[in-house]
């Protein structure tokens, strides 16, 4: 503010003071003190470390307080902090059946998998032994080993009298000594944890439906919301590469243990519904991942049976495996499209008669490196899709959308890409990235304005000569609209919306890849087109050798002018009648554009509030919902009051 003029400060000052007023009403939205005490309270550190350290202090400073408990000293961690082992294996994730699904789809869930593996397995700092250390005899411990194979990995065994004194993990060849021997810190910790976490949902449970005080209701929502953070952050605190106290033979072993528990669900699954054991229908699990699976139970299965069975399979692997492992029956999905591992979406119903809500995992309705038009297309398709029960009303839809885009009736947001900066300078990567190229030139054009790293880059494609990439179409949305650049609208085609419709569309209609893009996009990919930003400039790159001349505003005349200061030709402007319903014509061109700019000021004004108005000509928001809108608003008003101001001359 100290460089800047005497008549912009008040204005900084008001929107410094709006954007503190902001983020204090979002703070109170969205309950964050409570969330901040519950969070202190469980992990036992300062709210300060919340906000300003990362997830290994909470977790270190819960195994601290249980080792002064217990007689442990935990190890000092060393400057920088410690470097792990190689990388391991992640979670398994199950070969999909992909497909459209009209039949429900059950989905069942592992409640806490990986804190009820380690509970289970008792999985600890304290309890793993060195390779080549001996395992302990039950004479020198005063225990009665009824089993002596170290290697004892049947389902059902718990830490009870019969379980054995060392467990070896699968295919790893870790060694865990059970709870008959040492109970771990870490399932200490975690049983704490979960135990909190069921009671505090019991509350809030009791005080959602007793209608209790919302002050409560947030405090005991901070509260299990802090509890199952902990508990879910305790498997990466030890599988970390670099960190405070890195052990990846456990994250290792848990992982070991969900992937033979993935695949002996689904076994389970599928032996234990199916006409063999009196059951009417076939269970088959078409996917799973990590700790969830998915199965069919036939075309001719009703949603209420889906329903009845797929609490029945819950139920069946729970008691197989014992507690603390529980498998959840989570909700149907109905229809539903599975397209490949970590992509799918449906229409999920939690009760048999409450409508679905559509639901979405890996595909581009919630990922940010695509535009808001992709999300809003691929979304309404799935919409459709689900909803109708014909495919072509989902078919229209895209074609029209392509066929908005191509016209130029799409708005400017809807076509914005961002991406993250998350190195400084263009050399700092490893291939040429767009939004990377475009920081360097908008740090040319103004180094002040120019994004920083961590921030986000927005940009648009702008029509080049052909042959151009990607990082030389990109350019900054205000720059482009500023300047009137066209849009290449057979970019956004060719590389935003095919590919992920197609993935969409390609199993509910069948057929060849090409047939199904013909089917979608025939017709619109005819000719190469530019959209145009400024209807008032021309657009290509010849545009600075090209005269244009005004068209006649008569009504039905399309003459041109000679001169650019008339806005008549000569027979029009010789006949009182032509002149007339020109004039009226311009006036209901111009009524609809003025409400329109005066919704959106008033939009505008509701958002900045009275005490900050007059800040909208200033704000340079861009993704705000109606920036663009109303930037091109305005400038189509204007055009049309000086058309009208001719005519008005001309009279």
């Amino acid at each position: 503010m100290s460089s800047a003029s005497a008549a912009k400060n008040p204005r900084l000052a008001s929107m410094a003071l709006r954007d503190a007023g902001l983020a204090m009403r979002l703070f109170e939205a969205q309950h964050c003190l409570f969330r901040y005490v519950e969070m202190a309270r469980v992990t036992g550190v300062p709210m300060e470390y919340l906000l300003t350290r990362g997830q290994s202090v909470k977790v270190l400073s819960m195994l601290l307080r249980k080792a002064r408990d217990h007689g442990y000293v935990l190890p000092a961690p060393p400057k920088g902090g410690s470097q792990g082992e190689e990388s391991y294996e992640g979670g398994a994730v199950l070969e999909p059946c992909s497909g459209f699904y009209q039949e429900p789809v059950v989905t069942l869930d592992f409640a806490s998998l990986y804190p009820s593996i380690m509970q289970r397995h008792n999985l600890c700092y304290s309890t793993l032994l060195r390779a080549g250390a001996p395992a302990p005899k039950s004479t020198q411990l005063g225990v009665e080993d009824d089993n002596n194979n170290s290697n004892n990995n049947n389902i059902n065994h718990n830490n009870n009298n019969t379980s054995p004194l060392v467990e070896e993990v699968p295919v790893l060849g870790h060694r865990f000594v059970s709870a008959r021997v040492r109970r771990g810190l870490v399932p200490m910790v975690l049983e704490e944890l979960l135990l909190a976490r069921a009671q505090a949902k019991r509350e809030l449970k009791q005080a959602t439906a007793l209608g209790g005080d919302p002050q409560l209701r947030a405090v005991l929502d901070g509260r299990q919301l802090a509890l199952k953070i902990s508990a879910n952050s305790v498997y990466g605190f030890t599988g970390m590469s670099q960190g405070t106290m890195p052990c990846q033979a456990i994250a290792a072993s848990v992982t070991a243990y969900g992937r033979q528990m993935i695949e002996k669900a689904k076994e389970l699954v599928e032996a234990g519904i199916c006409r063999d054991r009196g059951k009417e229908r076939d269970a088959r699990v078409i996917y799973g991942d990590t700790d969830s699976v998915m199965l069919t139970l036939g075309k001719d299965c009703s949603l209420q049976r889906a329903f009845e069975l797929g609490k029945e399979a819950a139920e069946l692997v729970s008691e197989a495996f014992g507690a603390p492992v529980k498998m959840e029956f989570e909700k149907v999905y109905q229809p539903f499209l599975l397209m490949s591992k970590k992509r799918y979406a449906g229409l999920a119903r939690p009760s048999p008669d409450q409508p679905g809500k559509l639901d979405f995992k890996g595909i581009e309705v919630v990922r940010r490196d695509w535009c808001l038009l992709v999300r809003q297309v691929v979304e309404r398709s799935l919409e459709l899709l689900f909803r109708e029960a014909s495919p072509e009303p989902a078919v229209a839809y895209v074609r029209e959308t392509v066929a908005a885009l191509r016209s130029g009736r799409v708005d400017l947001r809807l076509l914005v890409i961002s991406k993250a900066l998350v190195r400084d300078g263009a050399e700092a990567y490893a291939a040429r990235q767009a939004h990377v190229e475009l920081a360097e030139r908008m740090r040319q054009r103004d180094p002040w304005q120019a994004p920083k790293v961590g921030e986000r880059v927005a940009y648009v494609f702008v029509a080049k000569a052909a042959g151009a990439t990607a990082c030389e179409r990109a350019e900054d949305p205000l720059r482009a609209l500023e300047a009137g650049l066209p849009l290449d609208a057979d970019y956004y085609v060719e590389h935003q919306l095919k590919l992920p419709l197609l993935r969409v569309f390609e199993p509910v209609l069948g057929g060849s890849r090409s047939s199904v893009e013909q089917r979608l996009f025939n017709g619109c990919l005819t000719a190469p087109s530019l959209v145009a930003l400024k209807r008032s400039t021309p657009g290509g790159t010849l545009a600075g050798f090209v005269r244009t001349r005004p068209r006649c505003l008569g009504q039905g005349c399309r003459a041109l002018l000679e001169a650019s200061d008339r806005s008549l030709c000569k027979r029009c402007a010789s006949s009182p009648d032509s002149l007339g319903e020109a004039v009226l014509s311009q006036l209901d061109t111009l009524r609809p554009l003025e409400a329109e700019v005066s919704q959106l000021l008033s939009q505008c004004g509701r958002c900045e509030g009275s005490v900050f108005a007059g800040l909208a000509s200033a704000c340079s928001n861009t993704d705000c919902p109606i920036f663009f809108r109303r930037q091109r608003a305005s400038e189509e008003l204007e055009v049309a009051r000086a058309a009208l101001e001719k005519l008005r001359l001309d009279w």
